[in-house]
């Protein structure tokens, strides 16, 4: 999971401003609309976490992410 940014800055279709893995991830939760992956549709993640989640609750799903393969 952690390095699916270096794959999506490549495609065309991403139209964020994330530089590395771990800030395309970031970029992924707040702004999903940044990429979507072939099969998903827009407004299928929520835009709005930024409203609701702290930094440590989102450091925590970044820590927790970091373990998957």
């Amino acid at each position: 999971i952690m390095d699916r940014g270096e794959i999506r800055f490549a495609d065309p279709a991403y139209t964020g401003q994330a530089a590395t893995n771990q800030e395309y991830i970031l970029e992924s939760i707040y702004l999903p609309t940044a990429y979507l992956a072939p099969g998903e549709w827009e407004g299928t993640m929520p835009n709005n976490y930024h409203e609701f989640m702290t930094e440590e609750e989102l450091g925590n799903i970044m820590a927790w992410l970091a373990t998957f393969e």
